[in-house]
């Protein structure tokens, strides 16, 4: 056995509003990609954080692939033409920006080991 590399993976510890979630889950039902629309869908990602958030658990673990999930689900919201929707997508544009930044800044690069 040889050791190839090793690596590191964040995790971030979100917490979102109701209003943020709900926003969420209706861009996620509106998007063009299934991959995003399965994440409001029974046992979808976006699913078991609101079930979570209605019991009171309001901090949420999230990886790099949530945190991308996510940005892309709220790519949706440019197209909503209720300007409340239109202020979370820009509040959440910019927060996932910086989360998404930090997360990558955090991260050491892979060490790999000579074979």
């Amino acid at each position: 056995m040889t050791l190839q590399s090793v690596s590191f993976r964040p995790t971030v510890t979100v917490a979102l509003s109701d209003e943020e979630l709900e926003y969420l889950v209706e861009c996620s039902k509106k998007h063009y990609d299934s991959r995003c629309r399965a994440a409001s869908d029974n046992g979808g990602f976006l699913n078991t954080v609101s079930r979570c958030q209605h019991n009171d658990f309001r901090r949420h673990d999230l990886t790099w692939a949530d945190l991308d999930l996510l940005a892309k689900i709220n790519e949706v919201g440019m197209y909503l033409s209720d300007p409340v929707k239109a202020e979370l997508y820009v509040r959440l544009t910019l927060t996932l920006g910086l989360i998404l930044k930090t997360a990558r800044d955090l991260t050491p690069s892979p060490i790999n080991y000579p074979t």
